[in-house]
């Protein structure tokens, strides 16, 4: 392992009991490893404990509101030999990147979703890392020895202590409501400065649909709801609304009069440069 990422045993037996799960034993024994966001919550308790009530009924329900909030476990392989071994004979199905297999809490009612993904291959933990989009998801869990470590970048763990989203680049069209759910959903606050010009430029990708033909996506539906939502959190210049013009439309609804359509970018605009007015 590379000298910039540490290491640090997990020694809690909650953590260590959930791992005796069968399709999650399988998968660490076949040379997997967890990244990203499931690592970066047991990280985040670890290693910034006075951001969390350790008693175990709090530490469940922190693990329970992370798979509610769509949350999942993403195990990653160095070969397809290994993710064969991971393959389990339980339900699942399979998706674009991934063997997706559910598991349940022992009352039956969280649903945990556990990915093989099988569309991407790393050498090593630090490849996974190098992939990932947010550096706030330099996490990931290990087992060595008959040990599990929890494997983290130091830089990661400073981003989340400032409450800051530091995004490093984006090959995903996924990566935009991925930075929603983080913001609203993963206890992270605002963006990094260093961030706004790869913000920028993610947004102008999605506006021409300039990604891999892997990811099967031009300019679909969800991005709508998506684009509106980060504008709305006032991360975002509003003139970067021009890389829009004519894509979305507002629909006003008036209780008594016609209804009428504006253009959404032009909107978001002119009100910027009427409150800069009113300034």
């Amino acid at each position: 392992m590379q000298s910039e990422f540490k290491e640090v045993e997990i020694t809690d037996p909650l953590i260590l009991d959930f791992f005796k799960n069968e399709v999650l034993r399988n998968a660490f024994e076949a040379g997997g490893w967890i990244g990203g966001g499931f690592a970066r919550l047991i990280g985040k308790q670890m290693l910034i404990p006075h951001n969390f009530d350790f008693q175990e009924s709090n530490r469940k329900k922190l693990i329970g509101h992370y798979f509610e909030t769509r949350g999942d476990i993403d195990f990653f392989f160095r070969n397809e030999k290994d993710y064969t071994l991971a393959q389990t004979i339980r339900a699942f199905h399979r998706s674009a990147f991934a063997h997706n297999v559910w598991l349940n809490n022992s009352n039956g009612v969280l649903s945990i979703k556990v990915q093989l993904v099988n569309k991407f291959f790393y050498d090593d933990i630090k490849s996974t890392f190098d992939s990932f989009d947010f550096l706030n998801s330099c996490y990931a869990i290990k087992k060595k020895n008959y040990k599990y470590f929890l494997v983290f970048d130091p830089s990661a763990l400073h981003a989340d202590e400032q409450k800051e989203l530091v995004i490093k680049h984006s090959n995903s069209p996924y990566t935009l409501q991925r930075v929603l759910k983080y913001l609203n959903k993963r206890g992270l606050k605002t963006i990094s400065r260093s961030s706004n010009d790869t913000l920028t430029e993610i947004l102008i990708r999605n506006a021409a649909g300039a990604f891999d033909s892997k990811y099967g996506v031009a300019f679909k539906p969800f991005i709508e709801s998506t684009v509106k939502s980060i504008f709305a959190l006032n991360i975002i210049k509003p003139e970067n609304a021009i890389y829009f013009l004519g894509k979305f439309k507002n629909v006003h609804t008036q209780k008594y009069g016609p209804t009428y359509v504006t253009d959404w970018a032009s909107s978001v605009i002119e009100e910027s440069v009427n409150s800069q007015h009113k300034c």
